[in-house]
């Protein structure tokens, strides 16, 4: 792993293999269930250089969708970015189930959502959205990147329902499941368990795969000086950072803030600052304590006849500090230049 600058991007992952190199920005949808981290993501996404972010779709997961596309729209409004958002599925395959309230409040951002004018939502299903695009950037030999920061419902829907534009993607880069036990169970992370079978079919979609999962997750975070910082901003984007941070962290009783998903974003873009193996790995959707596990493979001496595992490429470790530096001079670098360059901008208060 080797320390960067905000824009100092290798390639990234090619077979499962990470590769060296400068980067040119690569064309991303994300799939959100926008609560707190991923409202951070969808801060740097919009930031960074090396992100060409085409599309935000929305899922059920954190909050209900309605909650989601809500925040996921405040989010963008305050970012400065008109990228096209689509809803997606409201419930797993399987059926409802309740959001984290418990992590991250009722409305899904801990009560900081953005006060600003509702923006319009694209008709076009996620789905449909997701497989248009896929195909158009690869007819044009720049293949997109898929990011699903939450449980993997409509992107198994279109990986599944469209066989043929999954096949033009370049990767699914996705922040789920843990080979190192869970957090909502002791065997499962929240996305996978929100819906198993929606990640058991991305995982042998035979599409590349990597996982950013909890081996790394928790390890990228933001200290209290600089959340101070953020909160004192005029941007008010670089406000909203601050005020999610601080309530993260003061959620968890720690005095910094974990990243989350953000740190998935910027570990696409700066696969220099990580460790990958590739791995075999299957999900647990039976019933039981370990529903919803992912199983990843780290014995030696090749596959397991027996074992019906993926290829996936596993974020094993990551340089924490350097991925939270470059998560933030990247907001800093471009929100400090569109207040410069397009004036003050406007107040905005959080609910």
């Amino acid at each position: 792993m080797v320390d960067g600058g905000a824009d100092g991007a290798v390639d990234g992952v090619v077979d499962g293999v990470v590769t060296g190199g400068p980067a040119a920005p690569r064309p991303v949808a994300l799939d959100v269930d926008t609560g707190v981290d991923d409202a951070l993501a969808l801060l740097f996404a919009v930031a960074s250089p090396l992100v060409d972010l085409r599309l935000v779709t929305c899922v059920g997961g954190n909050a209900d969708l309605d909650a989601v596309t809500a925040n996921t729209t405040a989010v963008l409004a305050v970012a400065g970015s008109d990228v096209p958002v689509h809803r997606g599925h409201a419930h797993p395959l399987s059926g409802p189930r309740p959001p984290a309230e418990a992590w991250h409040g009722v409305d899904g951002l801990m009560g900081c959502r953005p006060e600003v004018a509702a923006r319009p939502v694209r008709p076009e299903h996620a789905v449909e959205a997701l497989a248009g695009l896929a195909v158009a950037l690869a007819d044009a030999g720049d293949p997109l990147t898929l990011v699903p920061l939450g449980p993997q419902t409509t992107v198994a829907a279109m990986l599944t329902g469209d066989p043929a534009a999954a096949g033009r993607l370049r990767l699914v880069h996705l922040m789920g499941g843990s080979g190192v036990g869970g957090n909502v169970t002791a065997a499962a992370e929240f996305n996978v368990h929100h819906d198993p079978e929606a990640a058991a079919a991305v995982v042998s979609s035979g599409v590349p795969v990597a996982m950013y999962g909890l081996e790394v997750f928790e390890h990228v975070r933001l200290p209290r000086a600089d959340i101070d910082a953020l909160r004192a901003e005029q941007h008010p984007a670089l406000r909203l950072a601050g005020e999610l941070c601080h309530a993260s962290a003061a959620r968890s009783g720690t005095d910094d803030a974990c990243l989350g998903d953000a740190g998935a974003v910027v570990a696409l873009v700066r696969p220099d600052l990580v460790r990958t193996e590739v791995r075999d790995v299957a999900v647990e959707t039976g019933d039981g304590p370990a529903r919803g596990a992912t199983v990843v493979d780290r014995r030696r001496g090749g596959r397991d006849r027996l074992w019906h595992g993926h290829p996936v490429t596993v974020h094993e470790e990551i340089d924490g500090p350097a991925v939270a530096a470059v998560w933030l001079a990247t907001l800093r670098d471009h929100y400090h230049s569109a207040s410069t360059g397009g004036g003050a901008a406007p107040p905005v208060h959080f609910t």
